[in-house]
């Protein structure tokens, strides 16, 4: 991928054509092999004008890259552009250029202090930048993962996006004031988190450097921030710092014995980068005792590790699309109760809506009727009012005072007021038949006894007179009440009708949220199989890549 971006920003830069000069530190170092393969394929297919003048090895002596590329000027003046695959050797480079042939554009890797000043200066054209610090993080944290709960990666590869950077968005990466490398939200996303810890089990990890400095820093720290995060668990991480001279850099002679000692000692697993092909074997002899092995730079591969790796992808591949067919499936199953829901819901809410509007019928006539018994009760009163002042007028108004009293209990009692109404007629006539045996008895209480039969005679016609009017409006008082019953029925049926619609709805909602959350967890399996796929053909490319390295003639 690195040589990949490298050949596409170059192909832009040289509008296409142009002479290009490949420098490597040496052909056994096989990261640098493929960012140098990656460009030059990448041109060859994409940008035919451009040629090839030639890969070199620097040995990874800063003087011996200047001197090799000062003596390509001079055998090719048309040169464009060097594409340098390590960021130690740039600096003399550039100086060397400058001062030969200033035109000649230099695109190397990693974003160190000194390479950022040769940019900000104009000394080099843009450089390749890489996650260091994540590469290291996700390293050390993965080797804790499998540890802990037997994860594996999806591919034998797991690579990091590169980065492309030039003076016009290098501040993006690099803080001038503090002279160092800025991490972005997107990167930061990139970093592994560990898994649950659950086994109480103490591990021992082991961490190789080549070196601490330059574009190892960002390395080193990676692996202590890891080994701080993993310091929670109780994990123990060892730093060895594996460097002793440029002419060894990265060796099998300085990585063996040191990978040794991890055995020995029974530690978990350990993380190391691999530039010397020669450490292979230590490293296949440690997983062979048990040791989880990661690494953070690539790994050479043999012509039959890429066909097994081609055969584990191929049936990963094979595991993948059963995943994403199931789900496919489940996917499909689950649009089809959504579908059904949603048109139970809408038959639902259509029901809903037609006993809404018979409610709302059914309260306006109650409304009315509530009026019409209101109306009544203020007659009712009324009336009763008029017969209790009625029983209040002379002497004679005592014999009916017992009326008057049944006529307000009445009011304040409808259900009892016909019974009250026939005791009140029976009193009345008790009276009446009273008066007149008292007539009968003497002819000296005619006179006085005729006047207050007169005028009880004035008030039990009023008396009558407002009974007539209460009976009417006790019949009104029914009617209205026994409509009000029949509306209250009615209303209550909606109510209840509409309550289980609802209850209906809720049910319904219930399993369209249940789907949807199946939805989602079928959209992220796709995503992560998508994901898993992905990260696949990435590294089926990378093996592949490995097929062919050095060409005669180079």
């Amino acid at each position: 991928m690195e040589g990949q971006i490298a050949g596409e920003r170059i192909a832009a830069l040289l509008a296409g054509k142009g002479k290009v000069l490949y420098l490597i530190p040496q052909y056994d170092q096989v990261n640098h092999v493929m960012r140098m393969k990656g460009c030059r394929d990448y041109l060859a297919e994409h940008a035919p004008g451009i040629s090839n003048a030639g890969i070199l090895e620097a040995k990874g002596d800063p003087e011996t890259a200047a001197q090799l590329v000062v003596n390509s000027i001079d055998k090719h003046p048309d040169l464009s552009l060097v594409f340098i695959t390590d960021g130690h050797t740039p600096h003399r480079v550039a100086q060397a250029v400058s001062e030969k042939k200033p035109s000649v554009k230099l695109v190397i890797f990693d974003a160190t202090s000194v390479n950022i000043a040769l940019l900000r200066k104009g000394l080099i054209t843009a450089l390749i930048e890489q996650n260091a610090f994540g590469q290291a993080w996700n390293a050390l944290i993965y080797l804790f993962n499998s540890c802990e709960s037997k994860w594996k990666p999806s591919t034998r590869k797991l690579l990091m996006d590169p980065i492309y950077i030039d003076r016009s968005n290098y501040q993006t990466y690099w803080d001038d004031a503090a002279d160092k490398r800025i991490m972005r939200e997107e990167e930061q996303k990139q970093l592994v988190v560990p898994v649950e810890y659950r086994s109480g089990k103490k591990y021992r990890f082991g961490v190789i450097m080549p070196q601490k400095t330059g574009f190892f820093e960002a390395l080193v720290a990676g692996a202590e921030a890891a080994a701080k995060e993993l310091s929670r668990f109780g994990v123990e991480v060892e730093l060895r710092d594996a460097y002793h001279e440029q002419s060894d850099f990265g060796s099998a002679t300085l990585y063996n014995p040191i990978i040794s000692s991890f055995i020995e000692r029974k530690f978990d697993g350990f993380m190391t980068g691999v530039i010397d092909p020669a450490v292979m074997k230590s490293i296949n002899e440690a997983a062979d005792k048990g040791l989880k092995v990661t690494t953070f730079s690539t790994e050479p591969s043999s012509f039959r590790e890429i066909i097994l790796s081609v055969i584990d992808n191929t049936e990963s591949l094979i595991d993948s699309g059963q995943r994403l067919s199931s789900a496919a499936q489940e996917s499909e199953q689950a649009d089809v109760r959504i579908g059904e829901s949603i048109i139970g819901i809408e038959e639902d809410i259509s029901e809903q809506n037609a006993m809404i509007s018979d409610t709302e019928l059914l309260l306006g006539t109650l409304n009315r009727t509530i009026d019409r018994l209101n109306e009544s009760l203020e007659v009712y009163t009324g009336l009763v009012q008029k017969m209790n002042n009625k029983s209040r007028a002379g002497n004679a108004g005592k014999s009916f005072s017992v009326v008057a009293g049944e006529i307000r209990s009445l009011a304040a009692n409808s259900r009892e007021a016909a019974e009250n109404i026939k005791k009140t007629i029976g009193d009345i006539t008790g009276s009446m038949s009273e008066i007149l045996t008292v007539s009968s008895k003497g002819t000296q209480l005619v006179d006085s006894n005729l006047k207050k039969a007169q005028t009880a005679q004035q008030i039990f016609e009023s008396i009558s007179d407002g009974l007539r009017g209460s009976t009417e409006n006790i019949g009104k008082i029914a009617v209205s009440a026994s409509q009000i019953g029949a509306n209250r029925k009615n209303l209550r049926e909606n109510i209840d009708g509409i309550s289980r619609a609802s209850a209906k709805t809720a049910e319904r909602i219930k399993a369209i949220s249940a789907s949807i959350m199946q939805r989602n967890r079928q959209g992220e399996q796709i995503s992560e199989t998508s994901k898993q796929l992905l990260e696949m053909a990435e590294g089926q490319k990378t093996a592949l890549s490995q097929l062919s390295v050095r060409e005669s003639g180079a």
